[in-house]
């Protein structure tokens, strides 16, 4: 029998002996009825402590989870007072957390901003609906950029997450940029393809039917084949150059075929072809190399990086101008310098000039060019052991300087 049951039924008839037999079937029902309330009752207090446990846990978890997370959390009362305030970068406040409680978030030390919050706290107000709105603070001398969101909560509250978002709308910024530089890319390259192609077509259509255009002399069929030839020379180099950035973006890199070769010959046999093909320009060359000395590298590529510097330096240069290419030992390494008196560069194109696709101008009256070659140049020397540099200033011309070591051997390949 239950305890509680027999301390009941002893106050009340003083001793078992004396319950009527009638009361037997009563007294079991009862004492069932205590036993099942007891087993209840434990019941219900393990799932209270496993409860509790559970609640505890939920509570760590979810102080681990507002701990990692950089937002700012903002719970204001139905007064818009601060109750709750938690920041995960103190670099994202302006002043000690304490002093946000018991205030309104108006009431930032930014008027701008306050004002803000308070048209965002009155449409929630009214809408009972989420607002966003995104405001700006200069901190520590930098400004960022923020995104604030309002929610409704019951009895009036409004829940306010804050997050950063500069680093977000930076890479937004540049992606944006990218996906321009490419679009202009694929224009200027369909441009610079059909030139040199329509040209080839033209000369070509006067060489097939001659009788047409009056018949041209032995001295003029050979002008025209040089312009076909140094146009269809201008092709490859494009297709080259975009074969090259294409392995590069792809994560394939450029393959060297390294020999030993002399700098001396190499320069001047490019600038020569340069001369060769109708340049007006004027080249000086100034290399100071004893012949005997020999360097490590791909011929083809390194001539590809000297075709592009020339190049630039004639299409950015006046007609009849001087182009200057020095080279000499210094210390360990080869340095050579191709210098031009055009029309140079300001800061910021020369921070860019080795960007991928970047053109300095790209008007519909820029010098002609798809902005990857000195991205590819670039990409070849460091492939060599070397470095390239880049001096300018608007109106005054530019200097790319180039160094290739003389005993230092070069990498294989480029990822």
């Amino acid at each position: 029998m239950h305890s509680l049951l027999k301390r009941q039924l002893r106050r009340f008839f003083g001793s078992a002996d004396s319950i009527p037999d009638e009361w037997g079937d009563f007294i079991s029902a009862v004492d069932e009825a205590y036993r099942q309330f007891d087993d209840d009752r434990e019941m219900l207090e393990r799932s209270m402590e496993l409860s509790s446990q559970e609640l505890l846990q939920a509570n760590s978890e979810i102080r681990a989870f507002f701990t990692a997370i950089p937002d700012i959390f903002i719970r204001l009362d139905d007064r818009d007072r601060i109750t709750f305030f938690k920041a995960g970068d103190k670099r994202d406040i302006l002043r000690p957390f304490s002093s946000f409680l018991g205030k309104r978030i108006q009431d930032t030390p930014n008027r701008q901003v306050g004002e803000k919050f308070q048209e965002a706290v009155d449409r929630v107000r009214k809408s009972n609906e989420m607002v966003t709105l995104e405001y700006h603070l200069v901190i520590d001398q930098l400004q960022r950029l923020y995104e604030a969101r309002l929610l409704p909560l019951p009895k009036g509250q409004i829940m306010v997450i804050i997050r950063n978002i500069t680093d977000a709308k930076r890479a937004e910024r540049a992606l944006r940029e990218m996906d321009r530089i490419k679009s202009e890319f694929i224009s200027t390259a369909a441009h610079e393809l059909r030139t040199p192609l329509s040209t080839i077509i033209g000369y070509l259509d006067l060489l097939i039917s001659p009788g047409e255009f009056g018949g041209f002399g032995e001295d003029q069929k050979r002008e025209f084949l040089m312009e076909i030839y140094e146009k269809g020379d201008a092709l490859t180099r494009i297709i080259d150059d975009l074969l090259d950035i294409s392995r590069i973006e792809s994560g394939k890199g450029i393959t060297l075929d390294l020999e030993e070769c002399d700098p001396y010959s190499l320069i001047t046999r490019v600038v020569e072809s340069f001369k060769v093909f109708g340049s007006d320009h004027h080249f000086k060359v100034n290399l100071n190399l004893p012949s005997q000395i020999k360097i490590l590298m791909d011929r083809q590529r390194i001539v590809q990086v000297f075709e592009n510097l020339l190049s630039n330096a004639v299409k950015y240069s006046p007609h009849g101008g001087i182009i200057e290419i020095r080279g000499a030992p210094t210390g360990a390494d080869f340095m050579v310098s191709v210098i031009d008196r055009g029309i140079g560069m300001n800061e910021e194109q020369k921070a860019r000039v080795f960007d991928k696709f970047y053109r300095a101008d790209s008007s519909n009256t820029a010098v002609s060019g798809l902005g990857i070659g000195m991205s590819i140049a670039k990409q070849i020397v460091e492939m060599h052991g070397g470095a390239i540099w880049v001096e300018s200033a608007p109106g005054r011309g530019t200097v790319v300087h180039l160094t290739l070591p003389l005993n230092r051997p070069a990498v294989a390949k480029t990822s």
